[in-house]
C-alpha cells in the first residue's frame, strides 16, 4: 500500500505480500480504510467480517503485573498489564508503550494490542505513570524516555524468567512519548548496558523496536544496536522527522530503517474525527499512513519474532 510519495530509509520492497486476513484486521481498529486503500467489493465485505471480529475479540488470558522499576533514585513498583493470546505457549512478547498522557489516554494504543495479538504475541503494556505520580507528562517531560527505556529492561527481566514466554523473542512498540522510549532502549546508552548484560543472564533478549512518531534525540552518539523501525510524519512539529532521519543515515549497518509520511501529522494512526492542536501542535488522522504503518510494523516484528 503506497502512501504518496513517502520516502524509505533503506529502501522497502516494492511489492509486499499481506494476507487478507491480516490485512483486514490492519484496516479496523476505528477507522475503516477499504476506500482509502482501494479494496474490491469481495475484499471490503470479507474485510467487515474480520474487522467485526476483530474490534470485539478479547484476550484468551489477562493478568496484572508488578515490576519493580526506579525514579530519581527510588524503587518503585508500575504496574502492567500482560495479555496473552489462545493457544499454547510459550509466547513472543511486544511490549507496548503508551503516549504522554498516560495508559489510559484515548488513543490508538488498544488497537495496536489488538492487532499484534492477532499475530499470536502476547502483549504487555505498562503504566509509566501511576507509581511515579503522574498522569499526564505531555507539558514537562517529568518521566523521561531514560525513565522509560529502564522500564522496558525491568519488564523485559521479568518476562524472560516466566516459562510463558520466550525470553529471546521479546519487542517494543512505542507511540509518540513511548515511541521517544522505543528508540532509547534501542540505542548504546551507559546506563542500559548493565540492564542488557542482566537480562543476557536470564537469556533474554530486546530483539527488535517499532517508534510510531517517536522523538528519536540526538543523533550523535550512541549507536543503535538493536533492529528499530522508525515510523514518522513529515509535518510532525512536535516530534519532527528530521532526527531521526539523520539517526537512521548515521547507522552504517542497516540496523535502522525509517519510513516519513510527508503529508501526516504527530498521532497520524490516533483515532481522531478531526485535527485539533495540542500544547500549540497539530495532532490529525492520516488513514493512508496508517494503514502502511500497521502493514510495515507487523511484517518488521514478523522478522525478529517468529
Amino acid at each position: 500500500m503506497a502512501v504518496g510519495a513517502a520516502r524509505v530509509y533503506p529502501a522497502a520492497p516494492r511489492n509486499r505480500t499481506v494476507d487478507a486476513g491480516t490485512e483486514a484486521l490492519i484496516s479496523a481498529g476505528g477507522h475503516f480504510l477499504a476506500a482509502e486503500v482501494g479494496m474490491g467489493t469481495m475484499h471490503k465485505i470479507a474485510a467487515s467480517i474480520f474487522a467485526a471480529w476483530f474490534l470485539c475479540a478479547t484476550p484468551a488470558f489477562a493478568e496484572e503485573l508488578a515490576i519493580p522499576s526506579e525514579y530519581q533514585g527510588q524503587p518503585i513498583q508500575i504496574t502492567a498489564r500482560f495479555d496473552k493470546p489462545a493457544g499454547v505457549g510459550p509466547f513472543p512478547v511486544v511490549i507496548l508503550l503508551h503516549t504522554c498522557g498516560g495508559a489510559y489516554a484515548a488513543n490508538s494504543l488498544p488497537t495496536w494490542a489488538q492487532l499484534l495479538q492477532s499475530q499470536g504475541y502476547a502483549i504487555l503494556r505498562p503504566d509509566s505513570f501511576t507509581a511515579r505520580g503522574v498522569s499526564d507528562v505531555c507539558a514537562d517531560n517529568r518521566v523521561t524516555a531514560r525513565d522509560r527505556a529502564l522500564d522496558v529492561f525491568a519488564t523485559a527481566y521479568l518476562l524472560a524468567g516466566r516459562p510463558d514466554v520466550r525470553s529471546d523473542r521479546i519487542a517494543v512498540v512505542g507511540m509518540s512519548h513511548g515511541g521517544g522510549a522505543a528508540v532509547y532502549v534501542t540505542r548504546d546508552h551507559e546506563e542500559l548496558r548493565p540492564w542488557r548484560e542482566r537480562l543476557g543472564q536470564r537469556r533474554g533478549k530486546l530483539v527488535a523496536s517499532v517508534s510510531l512518531y517517536g522523538s528519536c534525540g540526538n543523533p550523535n552518539g550512541y549507536p543503535v544496536i538493536i533492529p528499530l523501525l522508525a515510523l514518522s510524519a513529515g509535518n510532525d512539529d512536535w516530534t519532527p522527522a528530521a532526527p531521526c532521519v539523520a539517526l537512521a543515515n548515521a547507522q552504517q549497518n542497516g540496523i535502522m530503517q525509517i519510513q516519513v509520511y510527508p503529508e501526516a501529522y504527530h498521532a497520524f494512526d490516533a483515532p481522531i474525527d478531526k485535527p485539533f492542536y495540542k500544547l500549540g501542535h497539530r495532532l490529525a488522522y492520516d488513514a493512508a499512513a496508517t494503514a502502511d504503518a500497521r502493514i510495515r510494523a507487523t511484517e518488521f516484528l514478523r522478522r525478529y519474532l517468529q
